[in-house]
């Protein structure tokens, strides 16, 4: 007789027995028994017993079972039910099994996704100014002082500490002195508290409160020069570091300078960027007309800030003729003003200028090429007036296109 439960059969320690009894010649019954665990032997359990395993099992059972004493209705209906629930539970393995395959295989097409678009993106970043977090930077023991940045928001004053790869505080700095922007620039000579120089590594740069305050924060700020992808990410090239794409913080087209004007050492990179872009350029001649019958001449003025400025006629011999206050007020949303052409003194030419408050004259276009000229970009301007070539000194303002600054404001 064989009767043991699946419970007992799938106990992995406890000992148990087995007995077989069988009639041998009508009557004499010889009774065999073994002894064992489920750890080794007859006993040993066999990994990942599944449907095949418990039919066999049942199956062996009704073959051996003692005739004389049968198995229990109740023992057969538990044993199938514990089969059914076996057959039951192995099909949700299998379900969650492909289910896991399937989701895992979605998670890794969509990350393939993301980092296709993140690398795509990046490309658009070269030449663009950005502002990066930086918390982190390479220190040579041979390096000279070091420049950075870091924004304290609304505060005065804020304590900076350098903290060394063991987290050690070095140095401690006191930000003061902000500007307009909330910025303070900081200068590192490369030593600690105790003026001693410190060894080569990676350092640490953290204000106190930042973790409280996102208006806390060391940033470097510059033009992309490049793009690295790597297993750890986009890596973006700026004032000879790389940072994270994911540490960027803000993004600029690129923009006028001291004066309005831009820097004449404007890399190609950069120049390329700028196709497509709305400029006004300077246009630094005066503009020249001639008289006619109720007739008027167009002209830009780019005020820089002032409410007003002077427009100054000239005759062909360069004498002033007349002299015109022109107010902000009076100029178009594109700076445009018009004036009436008027003959003085019979002459049949004369010049228009502008004097004061930094008044410049300028004319609008797009940038619609860039060519090199002794290594030095220049930009090809198409305007009302016809085609323009100017370097990049020549540049008051740059407008992007409306197709990105509207994914801009997409993304943001």
């Amino acid at each position: 007789m064989v009767s043991q439960t699946l419970n007992s059969l799938m106990r992995q320690t406890e000992a148990h027995s087995i007995t077989a009894s069988i009639d041998r010649d009508g009557g004499s019954i010889s009774t065999t028994r073994m002894t064992g665990d489920r750890t080794s032997g007859l006993f040993a359990a066999q990994a990942g017993m599944g449907q095949l395993d418990f039919l066999t099992l049942l199956t062996t059972q009704l073959q051996y079972q003692d005739p004389l004493s049968p198995m229990e209705n109740t023992d057969f209906v538990a044993q199938l039910a514990q089969f059914s629930q076996l057959e039951s539970t192995t099909s949700m393995q299998q379900s969650m099994e492909e289910m896991a395959q399937r989701f895992g295989e979605s998670m890794d097409l969509q990350t393939f996704n993301s980092q296709s678009t993140t690398n795509a993106a990046a490309v658009s970043l070269v030449g663009k100014e950005v502002r990066l977090r930086q918390n982190t930077f390479e220190h040579s023991r041979n390096d000279g002082p070091r420049e950075f940045s870091a924004h304290i928001g609304e505060r005065s004053n804020a304590i900076l500490t350098i903290v060394n790869s063991d987290l050690e505080v070095v140095r401690t700095i006191r930000l003061e002195g902000k500007d307009d922007t909330n910025t303070v620039r900081f200068t590192w000579d490369g030593t600690d508290d105790r003026g001693q120089r410190v060894p080569s590594g990676t350092y640490n740069l953290m204000i106190e409160g930042q973790h409280d305050d996102e208006s806390l924060y060391t940033f470097v700020e510059d033009f992309v020069t490049g793009i690295r992808y790597t297993n750890q990410g986009t890596m973006i090239r700026v004032s000879g570091v790389e940072l994270p794409i994911g540490d960027i913080l803000e993004v600029k087209h690129p923009s006028v300078s001291n004066g309005g004007s831009t820097s004449s050492s404007l890399s190609m990179g950069q120049a390329l960027a700028l196709i497509g872009f709305e400029t006004r350029i300077l246009r630094e001649e005066t503009i020249g007309y001639e008289p006619r019958p109720n007739g008027e001449v167009k002209f830009q003025i780019d005020l820089g800030g002032a409410p007003s400025t002077q427009v100054i006629v000239r005759d062909s011999a360069g004498r002033e003729v007349h002299r015109q206050t022109v107010l902000a007020t009076q100029l178009s949303s594109n700076g445009e003003f018009e004036m009436p052409t008027r003959s003085y003194s019979g002459s049949d030419r004369y010049t228009i200028e502008v004097s004061g408050n930094g008044a410049r004259l300028f004319q609008s276009g797009t940038i619609t090429g860039i060519t090199n000229k002794n290594g030095v970009p220049i930009m090809v301007v198409q305007t009302a007036n016809g085609r323009v070539e100017v370097d990049a000194t020549k540049i008051l303002s740059l407008t992007a296109p409306k197709n990105q600054e509207e994914d801009s404001e997409n993304s943001a």
